[in-house]
């Protein structure tokens, strides 16, 4: 396979992954708290892995706001390793 096919191939992967990222439901704001307290990881952790401050997390899990955009899928990214659930 040339390096060129590959790398179109790898950045179609990213992009369905993206996608599919993209339309998984962010878990109720108990069970957010929840995998990342079973999970032994802080908000400011969790906070940093995520790209966000931690005031970010904190109001993600209260419900204050919502996480959105390239946040909102790295959130979710997060969320689904701390859970064990495949991407």
């Amino acid at each position: 396979m040339s390096e060129k096919l590959a790398t179109a191939n790898t950045s179609e992967i990213e992009q369905l992954r993206t996608e599919a990222l993209s339309l998984r439901s962010l878990p109720t704001l108990e069970q957010r708290r929840l995998i990342r307290t079973q999970a032994g990881i802080s908000q400011a952790r969790l906070a940093r892995a995520c790209g966000v401050s931690r005031e970010c997390i904190r109001g993600w899990e209260l419900g204050r706001f919502e996480p959105r955009g390239e946040n909102r899928l790295r959130y979710l990214s997060a969320l689904g390793t701390l859970a064990g659930l495949p991407e």
